[in-house]
């Protein structure tokens, strides 16, 4: 609620999708297939689940998507029937952080009530150092968590609000391996969700189209191009 347990509406960065005429199979079969050569793979940290979501309103049909996730991204596949078609999406989504007015305000009151709790225990001047050291103490070692291997605290201090998300964006070091990992797991699901297209197409005599980029165009992209006349 209010953003205090749950991230952000997750950011999509790439929505594509296409379909064949008059073809069908079985979408959970398709999805066990990709979710069986994920798994042969043996890649750590992937994890893979089947989620429903509505066509429309909260009295509409469901329909079946797998979600391929990695740490805050989540790669979700569509497989079903579209009259007498049938298509396939992809979306690849990512859970966004940032840290929100009012939870800059309760870092800095608890900040406060801390300091406060020192100055009280220890005198003003005594305070203020063992304040200061503390704070760069902590800093410390939040920057050194994710090399000493501590993974645990590493997912829980991420776990945590408000804490988790100033942890994050300002104290968790960047790291060129999980950068790397992070662009091959898009183009490791992308590869095998194709590959599996291709091979349940492949006895057929249909046509299967290129995926089409669906993401919506943004307003000011859609502006530009009003004005440019392009």
């Amino acid at each position: 609620m209010f953003g205090l347990l749950s991230f952000r509406k997750p950011e999509v960065h790439k929505h594509q999708g296409t379909y064949i005429e008059g073809f069908a199979i079985p979408p959970d079969a398709f999805y066990k297939a990709v979710e069986g050569e994920i798994a042969a793979l043996g890649i750590p940290d992937i994890a893979t689940a089947r989620v429903f979501y509505r066509e429309g309103g909260p009295h509409t049909a469901e329909r079946e998507y797998l979600r391929v996730s990695r740490e805050r991204f989540a790669y979700l596949v569509c497989a079903a029937p579209w009259g007498t078609s049938f298509f396939f999406s992809k979306r690849f989504t990512e859970k966004t952080r940032s840290l929100r007015v009012w939870e800059l305000i309760a870092m800095l009151i608890f900040l406060a009530g801390a300091f406060a709790a020192y100055w009280h225990i220890l005198g003003l001047v005594w305070g203020i150092v063992i304040f200061v050291l503390n704070l760069i103490a902590a800093a410390v070692l939040c920057r050194s968590v994710v090399d000493m291997g501590w993974n645990w605290l590493d997912d829980l201090l991420l776990s945590l609000p408000v804490v988790g998300t100033f942890y994050e964006l300002y104290l968790r070091p960047g790291a060129y391996f999980r950068d790397d990992t992070r662009a091959l797991f898009v183009n490791l699901v992308d590869a095998i969700v194709d590959r599996q297209i291709a091979a349940f197409t492949a006895d057929t005599d249909v046509k299967l189209g290129e995926f089409k980029d669906l993401k919506p165009e943004s307003r000011l992209a859609a502006f530009v191009r009003r004005v440019l006349g392009s």
